[in-house]
């Protein structure tokens, strides 16, 4: 059996923006299995191989997509209530702008669109990039690309680590208890004061939850502030290469009008030489 030959096979449709959802899927996939070990005998088959990829590409796919939509709405819900308190299309405004302006743009299709609304204008200068034959542009635009993907994989992470926080917080309850029950007991004998167990639950769960949020918060802080530099630098990236290679070309005059144009100017400069030679050679005739 070619395994290789299989994956290959199986992976061949997806493409590069696919590959954020079978990251942050694959992520979800993992915890799940990890929260319930019953889903192990549904998602891994030992004896068919091709299946259990197949499975496991469709449901971490399916995972992702999910995982990445619920986290970036999450994202712009943390960026609009914490920090410089944006919506995500003002956040898109400002950055645009602040980038778009620093240019000369000429062509008249992008000047009415940037003029009108700077959403279509991103998106008419990503369907340029995405249309060029040109292989620096090409190149260019994979990057801005890049970026998007990692924003989405950012993004698409952020469920995952609630989830794992919950399940931590479940499985290892008991143990959290145990230390409850060791720290009454140190403290009952020199303070005579007893725990009771609905009370050691309350207190285990009240700061078991403290800490895992605590600890989620500061991750997906961390996450949703990738993933927003990563849309910035999209942005920032989709413009730069547009100007430098879609707006300057074709505001930039051909190589055989150029040529030309050097041309006449170079006749028309030895025409000027000559004749000035006649004049002073005449002048001098008449002396």
């Amino acid at each position: 059996m070619n395994f290789q030959k299989q994956f290959d096979t199986v992976t061949g449709a997806l493409n590069i923006f696919d590959m954020s959802y079978l990251v942050s899927g694959a992520t979800m996939l993992g915890v799940l299995v990890y929260a319930f070990p019953g889903l192990k005998d549904f998602v891994f088959h030992k004896d068919q191989v091709t299946v259990s990829i197949i499975i496991c590409i469709v449901i971490a796919y399916v995972l992702g997509m999910i995982s990445w939509i619920a986290g970036k709405q999450f994202r712009y819900w943390m960026m609009k209530h914490f920090g410089d308190k944006k919506t995500n299309d003002e956040d898109f405004e400002s950055k645009f702008q602040e980038t778009a302006q620093s240019f000369d743009f000429q062509g008249e299709t992008i000047k009415k669109l940037l003029k009108d609304n700077n959403s279509a204008a991103y998106s008419y200068m990503w369907m340029r990039l995405d249309n060029s034959q040109d292989e620096d542009c090409r190149s260019r635009f994979v990057f801005a690309s890049r970026s998007w993907v990692l924003r989405a994989i950012y993004e698409g992470l952020i469920p995952p680590v609630f989830v794992l926080a919950a399940t931590i917080l479940v499985k290892y309850f008991s143990v959290w208890k145990g230390w409850c029950e060791a720290f009454s007991q140190w403290q009952s004998g020199w303070t005579w004061k007893i725990i009771l167990p609905w009370g050691e639950n309350i207190i285990v769960g009240v700061i078991g939850a403290v800490v895992m949020t605590f600890a989620s918060y500061i991750i997906v802080k961390l996450l949703a502030r990738e993933a927003r530099r990563c849309a910035n630098t999209q942005i920032r990236e989709v413009i730069v290469a547009y100007y430098h290679f879609v707006e300057n070309k074709e505001n930039m005059p051909s190589n055989t009008e150029t040529d030309s144009n050097r041309e006449q100017e170079t006749n028309k400069n030895i025409c000027l030489v000559i004749l000035d030679k006649f004049r002073n050679a005449v002048k001098k005739l008449f002396e």
